[in-house]
């Protein structure tokens, strides 16, 4: 079975598409691209009438491992900085007894040693991989090597596996429902202010473009 490919792109992801060629290149290759956060789905809904489900990957990652662990498939976690994303894999096992984690690694190394990363990781056999290097450089990844991949599944995950592992918290129920989960991921990294500060440009490129 050929590798299934998945990206869950917010409104960063629309912008780096929109100044990127390449990048949106990268991202119409994917099975199946899903909008995560509120500025997707508006200017998806804005842009072609429809109002897409918001999916994020922090929530759409429990539910495949719950599938891994029924059908005895393994999973594969690369990304995060050292040490993230074992403590994800850890609490993922915790949460599904069943789950078979047969690697993980942090998202930091040169580039001669990809190649020896994307054969450990076929070697593996993992039917799921997980890959949580931020946008846009987890979907040129995923994408680049988008013919080797021996998983059945390959998902970009973005910071994900810090949430996961306990490092970060996730908004509460009513703010994820009433689209202000962003807010409460700035409190925790204020340092995202100045990504937030981008976005004013995205609102306007979709205001701005042809209904």
């Amino acid at each position: 079975m050929a590798c299934q490919t998945i990206y869950t792109l917010n409104a960063l992801s629309f912008l780096l598409a929109y100044e990127d060629p390449d990048y949106a290149r990268t991202l119409a290759r994917a099975d199946l691209t899903l909008a995560d956060g509120v500025g997707a789905v508006w200017a998806v809904r804005r842009l072609t009438g429809k109002k897409p489900e918001r999916v994020a990957g922090v929530d759409l990652i429990p539910e495949l491992c719950n599938i891994c662990q029924q059908e005895r498939q393994s999973v594969f976690l690369l990304g995060g900085r050292p040490g993230v994303a074992s403590r994800a894999a850890a609490r993922l096992q915790k949460k599904y007894s069943g789950l078979i984690v047969t690697g993980v690694r942090h998202g930091f190394w040169e580039a001669d040693e990809e190649h020896e990363i994307i054969t450990a990781i076929n070697r593996s056999q993992a039917g799921l991989l997980l890959v949580g290097l931020g946008q846009p450089r987890q979907e040129k990844f995923i994408d680049r090597y988008r013919n080797q991949w021996q998983a059945r599944v390959v998902l970009g995950v973005g910071g994900a596996f810090d949430v996961l592992c306990g490092d970060l918290k996730r908004a509460p129920g009513f703010m994820r429902k009433t689209g202000l989960e962003w807010l409460f991921r700035l409190c925790q990294e204020p340092w995202r202010i100045r990504r937030g500060l981008r976005l004013v440009k995205f609102v306007r490129i979709i205001l701005c473009a042809p209904q």
